[in-house]
């Protein structure tokens, strides 16, 4: 049996809107964002379009208390979303916020960048002492992961 047969045994006993909310509850992205304690400071690096900001008053999440801040080399398509947002070249430029964050979220940005470890200083001098991050890169093993309309036979 592989990984598609399993996911379609699967569906066929549970209903899709709980298949969906056991794979976001133990997805590592949820639990960090569930982990973050109230009312901090978030700084999203690599912001994308900002989708983050939409992400955390969505579904089952509901962190709307989070006091979220941006960066990226563009401007983000929800940047307005963003208590602050800052377009910046992380591979050239430090991260202009003169505060420190409770937490700090970057997700499939390293691997883009010409100097990660630059980007890394960067990142760990702007999170407040006992702050938490989350980093997130590809992992070889994603490449056997089905994709989304594998999974929902679209």
């Amino acid at each position: 049996m592989n990984v598609n047969d399993y996911i379609i045994d699967l569906q066929s006993d549970v209903k899709r809107d709980d298949l969906i909310r056991h794979y976001w509850y133990s997805h590592p992205r949820y639990i960090f964002f569930n982990g973050i304690k109230a009312n901090s400071k978030l700084l999203d690096v690599g912001s994308g379009d900002g989708g983050i900001a939409i992400w955390k008053s969505y579904g089952w999440l509901k962190r709307s208390d989070i006091r979220l801040f941006g960066v990226d080399k563009f401007n983000a398509k929800y940047a307005d979303l963003y208590e602050k947002f800052v377009t910046i070249d992380l591979d050239k430029e430090s991260i202009p916020y003169t505060e420190r964050f409770d937490a700090i979220y970057s997700t499939h940005v390293l691997e883009h960048l010409s100097d990660p470890d630059f980007a890394i200083k960067n990142i760990y001098e702007k999170l407040k002492k006992g702050g938490v991050g989350y980093i997130e890169t590809p992992n070889p093993n994603s490449l056997n992961i089905p994709k989304r309309n594998e999974v929902l036979k679209e």
